[in-house]
């Protein structure tokens, strides 16, 4: 196969990863309030869960690279998506509060290690192709995300039960990610032609400010992953079908400036794309919680 048939494949499959990955994120969020009630969780033991799968997912950023140079992005994609499934389709299944703890654990580490290997892929992709499609991808991230929650709503709607819907999902994306890992690229550049060992370093100088920035703005974005749900739920007196809108609501306004996010590049400065973005973003939060008003909530 050419290179740009072989490219063209390698783009398709790597959109459905960012999209799988969505799902999965987006019916998390969107089944906490179950993981609430199955297994009579205050809000102190339901932040230790979700305390878990950040140790998770933060542990397995500290070995990505040499797990990916090892495996390859193709390689690790394909066994960690289907790890993040198989978890997702047993998450309301354990017996005892430890075993769920080790289980989002496991989820943790596995998404982030997913997400590390399809946002390498997509790096790759663009140096080969030469053309932006970063924004592009994670947008497809936004609908995936949109896409589980607003299946969750549909679902709860007809008396499908969690578990079912869990293990129907868990294994939809588990199967999803191995089948579309087999296009991807089978080598990178940098693994073929670097010949030291990959491994975690501390960022110094700017690289540590952008790091901070990231961390503050992933923190922003996980808050609202986590506990939009809930805070729709307990908060504002939702059902959680309906409060699964609100998470679909946010996931699809990130798509819609996802898409738009290589123009809006081009057209105006990174730094101000940052900065306006940032104060939009904390003006929106702080009304929607100092309102207390669904519809106020759907808006922010």
């Amino acid at each position: 196969m050419n290179l740009p048939r072989r490219l063209s494949h390698a783009r398709r499959a790597t959109r459905l990863q960012f999209f799988v990955l969505g799902v999965v994120v987006g019916t998390w969020g969107s089944h906490i309030p179950s993981v609430t009630a199955r297994y009579s969780l205050s809000e102190a033991t339901l932040s230790i869960v979700l305390l878990t799968v950040a140790v998770g997912t933060v542990s397995a950023l500290l070995i990505a690279g040499r797990v990916i140079a090892r495996l390859g992005a193709r390689n690790t994609a394909a066994v960690c998506g289907l790890a993040m499934g198989v978890s997702l389709c047993f998450v309301l299944e354990h017996s005892s509060f430890a075993a769920l703890l080790a289980a989002m654990l496991v989820f943790g580490a596995s998404t982030s290690l997913f997400d590390v290997a399809v946002n390498t892929e997509g790096s790759e992709l663009e140096c080969l192709g030469g053309r932006p499609i970063m924004s592009n991808l994670h947008g497809l991230f936004s609908v995936g995300g949109m896409a589980g929650a607003a299946l969750t709503f549909a679902l709860l709607d007809l008396r499908i039960t969690p578990q079912v819907q869990l293990f129907a999902v868990g294994a939809s994306v588990g199967a999803l990610a191995l089948l579309a890992s087999r296009p991807m690229l089978a080598t990178h550049a940098s693994t073929v032609h670097e010949s030291g060992i990959a491994h975690f370093a501390w960022p110094k100088g700017i690289l540590l400010l952008i790091g901070i920035l990231a961390f503050a703005g992933m923190t922003a974005e996980g808050i609202l992953y986590d506990w939009s749900v809930l805070y729709l739920k307990q908060e504002l007196g939702m059902t959680q079908a309906r409060a699964a809108l609100g998470y679909a609501t946010f996931t699809a306004s990130m798509a819609l400036a996802r898409f738009g996010g290589d123009d809006l590049r081009a057209r105006f400065s990174e730094r101000a794309v940052l900065g306006w973005s940032a104060t939009v973003a904390a003006v929106a939060m702080a009304l929607m919680l100092i309102s207390a008003n669904a519809w106020v909530a759907f808006v922010g």
